[in-house]
């Protein structure tokens, strides 16, 4: 892999595990991932390390949405996905717990899908 690819994967790690980290009150609150956010592969990497990272902590993947909703712009995933952006706002709140449609919309929006792949024994 090419160096700058490696580096994003890295980087894409780290901020899963700091958001993981601050989602379980270990580090401030004030840290915000979605300014590293820099590119649709970006969103990609780190998305695909927040799901690698959570196991079945599913506020840990809410969490992540609502960074990379903050780094896109909460307005402009609202009229792709055709949430009300009070309505997004609140299922990617920490108290919120997003559909997996919701979700899967989300993701529709990012130039994403979910898939399932088999573990391997």
């Amino acid at each position: 892999m090419p160096t700058q690819i490696n580096d994003r994967l890295a980087r894409a790690r780290l901020l899963a595990h700091v958001t993981k980290a601050r989602k379980g009150g270990d580090m401030s609150e004030d840290w915000d991932g979605a300014e590293y956010l820099e590119s649709k592969e970006d969103i990609y990497l780190y998305l695909r390390a927040c799901f690698d990272e959570a196991g079945t902590d599913s506020s840990l993947i809410t969490l992540a949405l609502a960074e990379i909703a903050r780094s896109k712009g909460l307005a402009e995933i609202s009229r792709e996905t055709g949430i009300a952006r009070a309505s997004l706002n609140n299922a990617l709140s920490g108290e919120g717990d997003p559909s997996l449609a919701t979700i899967a919309l989300i993701l529709k929006s990012l130039g994403m899908q979910l898939t399932v792949k088999q573990l391997r024994p």
